[in-house]
């Protein structure tokens, strides 16, 4: 999966996920990623996913409230 490929990151930056989802993240990662992969990896490739299939709208949206800005 395009989700398990070891994703090393070169700058990091720290986000708070709530306690459920790193337990329910973790389990998948050392399941599945055999210690190739480690948590912030795996939500860095999935970040990476959602925002590029969701470019489009995403553009949009900005698009909308920067025109809303310039009324």
């Amino acid at each position: 999966s395009a989700f398990l490929k070891r994703n090393e990151i070169k700058t990091r930056q720290c986000v708070y996920i709530s306690r459920e989802i790193h337990k329910r993240i973790s389990r998948i990662v050392s399941v599945l990623a055999k210690h190739e992969l480690t948590v912030g990896g795996y939500i860095d490739l999935i970040l990476e996913r959602h925002l590029e299939e969701n470019q489009e709208e995403i553009n949009g949206l900005l698009r909308k409230e920067i025109d809303d800005w310039n009324v």
